[in-house]
């Protein structure tokens, strides 16, 4: 397949907090479509971990980069088909990473040992589309959410997976994500109803749910901005939202204002800090990977990919911010944004 126009980037429209886009770099070419990306860290080195249609997971060196990446584990314990979801982590004091995949999988990986840990998990309600790894006090937890329309949590601290629970979306969950709200753990999932439904982990008790009134949810993230819990939230109307988790009478806020750049449906979002701005990276069916200031909605820059992105992770490597790319053209891209 033709390689991605990297090269191709432009400057935000703010020339103060404007992030180059010229400099991406193809990582290599993974010989099958990419699905999902999450950056981990592995004997102090930095790693993509990446999902992968040919159902296997795969990590890329960021130091060095590795042409096709390194598969996890041997052919036989690897997911049977597309690998949706990845999420990073630590569990027993070790890295891990997490798998979500159309065979109705849901895996746990040792990167540092490059196998699979136990058994899947889930397997009985088709597919799974999103996985999420936090870890609370001293115990790991698991989130997975599909087409059976659950969120099910595993806590992942015993020696073998202890079902956590199982949270009704309603509809099919595209995204699931953990977050703190009040000093509690919340889980949070997006659906194809437009819906995005949060829930006190411990309790399994519902606390909002917030209406993203343009189809399809299928990217989260929660966090906090100016001492207020928020979630951004991406989907099929191509439109980033800010939500005030804790005003139940505020409208989302979204990125671009009244008239943001076409988007096409966004498909994937991560968060972080660039240059100290709080900084949202997002990856749209058309291609294009953009950055946002999360505080002010303005777009810091863009590039694209030849054809659509469906995973995008940030992370410091080498004391860069860094974000990856991964889509259909079955490339890993890297680009380097600039200082934390």
């Amino acid at each position: 397949m033709p390689a991605p126009a990297g090269p191709t980037g432009v400057a935000g429209p703010n020339r103060r907090s404007g992030v180059s886009m010229i400099n991406g770099r193809n990582l290599g070419d993974a010989g099958t479509p990419l699905w999902g990306v999450a950056i981990g860290s592995v004997a102090e080195t930095a790693v993509a971990v990446v999902g992968c249609k040919d159902g296997s997971l795969r990590t890329w060196n960021l130091a060095g980069g590795e042409p096709g990446g390194k598969p996890l584990g041997a052919p036989g314990s690897r997911h049977r088909s597309d690998v949706y979801g990845v999420a990073v982590g630590d569990l027993d004091g070790r890295p891990v990473a997490a798998s979500a995949g159309l065979d109705g999988g849901v895996g746990v990986w040792d990167l540092g040992a490059g196998e699979r840990r136990g058994e899947f998990l889930g397997g009985n309600g088709g597919a799974m589309n999103a996985v999420a790894l936090a870890t609370f006090g001293a115990r790991t937890h698991l989130a997975a959410g599909g087409d059976d329309q659950r969120v099910q949590v595993w806590d992942l601290s015993p020696a073998r997976p202890i079902v956590k629970g199982a949270f009704g979306h309603g509809a099919r969950v595209l995204a699931v994500t953990f977050g703190i709200l009040k000093k509690r753990p919340i889980v949070v999932s997006g659906g194809d109803d437009g819906l995005i439904r949060v829930w006190d982990l411990a309790t399994g008790d519902p606390y909002r749910t917030l209406d993203g009134r343009g189809g399809a949810v299928s990217a989260l993230w929660v966090g906090v901005l100016r001492a207020r819990p928020i979630v951004v939230s991406g989907g099929d109307d191509g439109l980033i939202r800010v939500w005030d988790l804790g005003d139940r009478t505020t409208i989302p806020r979204v990125l671009g204002g009244a008239d943001p750049a076409p988007n096409g449906p966004v498909n994937a979002l991560a968060v972080g800090a660039v240059g100290g701005v709080p900084t949202v990276v997002s990856g749209s069916e058309t291609g294009y990977v953009r950055v946002w200031s999360l505080d002010t909605g303005a777009l810091r820059g863009e590039s694209s990919h030849v054809q659509n992105v469906k995973g995008v992770a940030l992370g410091v490597v080498d004391n860069r911010v860094t974000a990856i790319s991964v889509g259909w053209q079955e490339d890993v891209w890297r680009w380097t944004l600039g200082r934390p």
